[in-house]
């Protein structure tokens, strides 16, 4: 066949044997080739069903092995970690649906829907023994999942309108599929007067041609990679883009990270002084293999099966430093056993080219000047950075809270080439989830702010440097350019905008955060200019509520006026335990770049209210000058979220006081709209009165807290994290139900 595939369908052989979700060599090769020539990759669902189901069983049977060694271990008195929090099945399926999502997203991969092919259709070609169905020694046929997952490819293949595909397995059967035995089988049961007519089964004949029109051919992974290289023909770049990119995965591969770390720790080793104060003394203790970059290889043509092709490579390397003072004669007591510091390295090695594939790393040899790298560590040396932080006290409801804000004071010297640098990365990690706005890319709300140039970056959920590396913990800023005047560095940045879950941490808790400022020139080394714990916080819940029985006269019914009817009132009162405990909208944007929603919600919810009676509640808090008012009913949702439209007015008053209608909502939400940060001791009161019926006392469950409010499952995703759309501020539901008997405060 001459002409080139549209659409390429990845059997369960092919994923199991090649490690998917994860790529194998072979696998890599094949998705840049098909990448390369425009070719679409589709896994059919039977075949990700069934991987999925043997992969799980895998992982599962590693987890118990893993206890059951540690448990035998324990008997002696070692014990590795926790091995009651290995990952049960639940987490080992959401881990195989992430991985499998970034493969997709990463090569366009797609899932091809489970073929709607009739049971009796193949029936009969199992009955036949068509292949992909076959008969086993002990005379049972199989083949229905192969069966399922060719005729999904196939389907597929149809309705696309393509005419040619490829269906790539490891499973022998599918090499003996023909087409115009499943074809001829599915057409017989259209064509029920053809039966048994030997006459016209040339008419028949035609008609499965017609049917014939599209291919669906079986290869092995190794065959369709030198199917779809012989497709490039003489373009030595596409072949050689092709080969390095393959070169570039076979390094970031388990066995060669391996093998180049075994390289480089002994080399290092006695050069750690190199990378320290000349009055320190430095021992390498480990060191973490990064990033691998600017791969080069020979061009690939003319290679031999099992030759040894030379490699050259640069690679990110963190060196995890013990530091001690420098002393003459032998090493100090250590200072610091955890300084961290990357240098990016250029090496030579080479690797075995066999099967259009590398495979195993030897030889490998230090090919950058050792030197040039101390001495541009120590030009990074006279760069300084500090930090100051301000940081309020939070509410331990609270999803997304306002953190403050993070300085930093940067200065220094500059160095001509090649020791400058004119670049760094600014991370905060933190013991708790960050839950600011977010936008497309995982790029939030925050805001890095300088006071020569403005905002000069927004910070991201993730390290694309480092292979998009996300974590709802961490945000990065990447290499923010150094604000340089007259060979020098003077330049505050201030980090606003921080939001973060507090409530893991109670009534009296810090949120702990590690704040990193390193240099992010490309091929220079990665000096942390500051690498300091700070602090948030401290956490404390926000406020008491508690309601209050009226018995007295508290004013007239207007027009509700007349029959037989009875009021009865109650204060509710939402006391702060701290002065900003209750926020305006304005105070709940705080100075970041992410606007609130709303101010501070306070929300009672009543229940069980009896049949026939009408709920009120006072417009604002009762204050003695209603001018003076903190607070304001909204409309809301059933969760405390503002939403369009007004609540129903009335002529009834609490004293003096306006009051609108809740019947049917049961909920009345006050937002504050004047600050309270200038009270003494903020305790806001509200009027709720009941109309109905006389009928002595009622009962009925009433509920007081912060709004919006979710509940403590927060089975809300994204209510705990950052999200592009969950409204600023929300708080946790913590408040139980209370019972409540009031007795009538006026008679009609």
């Amino acid at each position: 066949m001459d002409e080139l595939f549209s659409y390429i369908y990845l059997d369960t052989e092919v994923l199991e044997g090649n490690g998917w979700p994860l790529l194998s060599p072979e696998l890599h090769t094949l998705l840049r080739l098909a990448e390369t020539l425009s070719i679409k990759v589709f896994i059919p669902e039977g075949a990700e069903l069934e991987h999925q189901r043997r992969w799980l069983t895998k992982r599962v049977k590693d987890v118990d092995d893993l206890r059951q060694k540690n448990t035998e271990l324990s008997r002696w008195g070692f014990r590795f970690g926790d091995s009651e929090r290995a990952p049960i099945g639940s987490e080992l399926r959401e881990k195989y649906r992430q991985l499998a999502i970034a493969q997709k997203e990463k090569w366009g991969i797609e899932t091809v829907p489970l073929s709607s092919k009739a049971a009796p259709e193949l029936f009969k070609l199992a009955v036949k023994r068509t292949p992909p169905f076959q008969e086993t020694s002990n005379n049972k046929v199989v083949g229905f999942q192969d069966a399922m997952i060719y005729f999904s490819a196939l389907d597929h293949l149809r309705a696309s309108g393509n005419q040619f595909g490829a269906f790539v397995s490891a499973d022998a059967i599918f090499g003996k599929v023909n087409l115009r035995d499943l074809i001829r089988t599915d057409t017989e049961f259209d064509l029920p007067e053809l039966k048994g007519i030997r006459e016209l089964l040339d008419r028949a004949d035609r008609r499965f041609q017609n049917e014939l029109s599209v291919e669906l051919k079986a290869f092995s992974g190794p065959e369709l990679i030198e199917y779809l290289r012989g497709k490039l023909g003489n373009d030595v770049n596409l072949l050689w883009d092709i080969d390095r990119a393959g070169a570039e995965h076979f390094l970031q591969g388990g066995a060669a990270t391996v093998a180049i770390k075994k390289f480089l720790l002994p080399n290092l080793k006695g050069n750690a002084r190199q990378f320290v104060a000349p009055d320190e003394d430095a021992f390498l203790a480990d060191l973490e293999i990064h990033q691998l970059r600017n791969v080069q290889t020979p061009p690939p043509s003319d290679r031999g099966q099992n030759q040894r092709i030379p490699l050259s490579f640069d690679i990110e390397v963190e060196l995890q430093l013990w530091v001690s003072d420098y002393e003459k004669y032998g090493m100090g007591r250590y200072k610091d056993r955890d300084r961290r510091l990357a240098i990016v390295i250029r090496l030579e090695a080479e690797a075995v080219w066999n099967k259009h594939q590398y495979w195993w790393i030897s030889q490998i040899e230090l090919a950058s000047d050792l030197d040039v790298i101390s001495r541009q560590v120590s030009a990074a040396r006279d760069l300084t950075c500090s930090v100051t932080v301000t940081a309020p006290v939070v509410r331990a409801e609270g999803f997304s809270e306002s953190l403050g804000e993070i300085e930093l004071t940067l200065g220094g010297v500059t160095h001509p080439a090649p020791d400058d640098f004119d670049s760094v990365d600014i991370s905060v990690s933190i013991d708790t989830s960050f839950s600011c706005r977010m936008g497309a890319n995982r790029v939030t709300s925050v805001a890095l702010v300088s006071n020569k140039r403005g905002i000069v970056g927004w910070g991201a959920l993730s390290r694309e440097k480092w292979g998009h590396i996300t974590r709802e913990n961490v945000i990065v800023f990447e290499s923010v350019q150094l604000y340089k005047l007259e060979s020098r560095i003077d330049e505050t940045l201030v980090i606003r905008g921080l939001r973060a879950d507090c409530t893991p941490f109670g009534g009296n808790g810090l949120i702990t955060a590690l704040l990193e400022v390193v240099t992010a020139d490309l091929n220079r080394p990665r000096v942390a200019l500051i690498r300091e714990q700070v602090t948030f916080g401290p956490t404390r819940y926000a406020m008491d509520f508690s309601p209050e029985p009226v018995t007295k006269f508290t004013g007239s019914l207007g027009s509700l006026a007349g029959g037989k009817l009875a009021r009865y009132s109650l204060l509710v009162h939402f006391e702060a335990r701290f002065s900003e405990a209750f926020k305006t909208q304005q105070e709940e944007g705080g100075n970041g770049p992410s606007v609130a929603n709303a101010g501070t919600g306070l929300i009672v919810t009543l229940a069980n209210v009896p049949t026939g009676f009408r709920a009120f509640i006072t417009t604002n808090d009762l204050e003695d000058n209603p001018a003076q008012a903190h607070a304001t009913a909204v409309m809301t949702n059933a969760t405390g979220v503002r939403t369009q439209g007004e609540l129903k007015s009335t002529d009834l008053k609490w004293d003096e006081a306006s009051m609108i209608e809740i019947t049917g909502l049961w909920r009345g939400v006050w937002e504050i709209t004047r600050s309270t940060v200038l009270m003494d001791s903020p305790r806001l009161t509200f009027g709720i009165c009941l109309i109905g019926e006389t009928r002595g006392s009622v009962t009925f469950t009433m509920t007081g807290g912060l709004a919006p409010f979710f509940p403590p499952s927060a089975s809300t995703p994204g209510v705990r994290t950052s999200h592009q759309t969950l409204p600023f501020p929300r708080f946790l539901n913590l408040n139980a139900p209370i019972n409540i008997t009031l007795e009538p405060s006026r008679m009609i």
